[in-house]
């Protein structure tokens, strides 16, 4: 497991609706190194189910939940 210390990290979500696609979301994360304004990708998941996501806060000696996992809501969209 690889560990980064950065500034900004960003997570995209990319729901993949197409017919050929190997599964339905790819989640990316990506950060930007210190002192450059580039953004780099450092890890890709995929899976077929919508990411939980969930907010913790680490106390020191205990890390509490701040919500609940739950699941993200994709944005609908038309197309022109």
């Amino acid at each position: 497991m690889s560990i980064y210390k950065s500034d900004q990290f960003h997570i995209d979500i990319e729901e993949q609706d197409y017919p050929d696609a190997d599964c339905k979301f790819m989640i990316s994360l990506w950060h930007t190194p210190k002192d450059l304004e580039s953004r780099e990708l450092i890890a890709i998941g995929l899976s077929d189910n919508m990411p939980k996501v969930q907010s913790t806060r680490n106390k020191g000696n205990v890390v509490e939940s701040v919500t609940k996992p739950h699941n993200l809501e994709m944005p609908n969209v038309k197309n022109n």
